[in-house]
Parts: structure tokens; sequence; C-alpha cells
């Protein structure tokens, strides 16, 4: 079982590699939902296990009115390009010299929140 301290880091690093301040939705840039009661979906990109675990873990425990949504890909370009693209919102799988290495590749603007 998962102590609630991991589980908030493995939170916390699910947004590594996030993109600059034009990234996510509109409605995460804001810090939440509407007035409605309508969830915050964050999707996240992400790879292979064990990082596909904690998003999906992350998912189960965060709290509303967030959700966490599971974007899998097949190769260790696409979370980038995704996130680059805006397709989703963070990606989990990331390794910062790789992200840089990208950035200076696709003129990225790609950022690490937490190493």
């Amino acid at each position: 079982m998962f102590k609630k301290g991991l589980l908030l880091s493995g939170l916390a690093l699910v947004l590594a590699g996030c993109g600059g301040e034009e990234s996510g939705t509109e409605e995460a840039q804001e810090g939440g939902s509407d007035n409605s009661g309508e969830k915050t979906v964050i999707q996240v990109a992400s790879h292979l296990p064990p990082m596909t675990d904690v998003v999906e873990i992350a998912g189960d425990v965060i709290e509303d009115p967030y959700e966490i949504e599971l974007v899998e890909v097949s190769d260790n370009i696409q979370y980038n390009e995704a996130l680059l693209n805006e397709e989703v919102d963070a990606n989990f799988a990331q390794h910062e010299p790789f992200m840089e290495i990208f950035n200076e590749e696709r003129d990225g603007n790609l950022v690490a929140l937490q190493p």
C-alpha cells in the first residue's frame, strides 16, 4: 500500500514536463471548474509502467473538482509531441536532459516542474 506522501509526490511528478503558460486546458489555467460543478480534467500522457501506474493512482486519489485522465502513448516521443501540441496538459515519463534536447530540436517550450 502506498503512503499518502508518496502519492502526493507522485501527483506532483505527474505534472513534470508541463509546457509553458500556453499549455493546458482553459479550465486548468483558470484554476478550477466553473460554478456548474463540472470537473476539470487534466490529461496526462505517459508511456510505460510504473509511470502509467502512478498516473492512474493519482487519478484515484485526486480530489474534486479535478480528474486525471491517462493518455497512453506508444513511444517516448509521442508524450512530448502531444504536450507541445497542447493535446494533453502534462506528461509523466520525462527525463530532463531528453526534454531539453526535444525542446532544442522542435523549438519547444516544455519545462520540468520537479526533477
